[in-house]
């Protein structure tokens, strides 16, 4: 959904080695029906990656795809602008791609997921991505996503850090 929340069929939760027993990740939820104590297939937040390290990945040209019919999608309903938190800067190159083919067709500013252990070293990486990307309405890159919870010192040090290389910062909690 917004890349906190993903859904997995049972297939997936099944290869993933997820039951009724599995327990949540430190900075995830694994979703259980309250009656039944199974999986639902909503993953939160870290609990993602549990299916995503053992499900095949779509190719590159299945997410041009898919990252196209989500924009035919938008243009239909009449939505013009859309706020997107990537995990990576795959979606960005993607979506650069479609924006110099001309058919990126609403605006879109697209902010970073980070890790709560993000070091100097990971921010000069993503000062690099900032300097490639275009300056062009049709697509920004906004600034960087921290999931919380988070202890105070870590989302000081996290804010000081981002904030000494001019990175807008938003704060997404674990329950959205």
């Amino acid at each position: 959904a917004d890349g906190n929340v993903a859904w997995a069929n049972s297939k997936a939760l099944e290869l993933a080695g997820i039951t009724r027993t599995t327990q949540n990740p430190d900075a995830g939820i694994v979703v259980k029906d309250r009656r039944t104590g199974e999986p639902t297939g909503v993953l939160r937040n870290d609990a993602i990656d549990i299916v995503t390290r053992v499900v095949p990945q779509p190719t590159r040209a299945e997410k041009r795809a898919a990252l196209r019919a989500a924009l035919a999608e938008a243009h239909k309903v009449g939505i013009t602008s859309i706020q997107s938190v990537s995990r990576g800067e795959e979606e960005i190159a993607l979506l650069d791609e479609i924006r110099r083919e001309g058919e990126l067709t609403v605006r879109i500013s697209v902010s970073i997921a980070v890790p709560q252990t993000l070091t100097e070293a990971d921010v000069v990486g993503l000062n690099t991505l900032r300097d490639a990307c275009p300056d062009d309405p049709a697509l920004k890159l906004g600034g960087v996503a921290i999931a919380c919870p988070c202890d105070a010192a870590q989302l000081e040090r996290l804010v000081a850090l981002l904030d000494k290389h001019n990175w807008p910062v938003m704060l997404r909690t674990a329950n959205g």
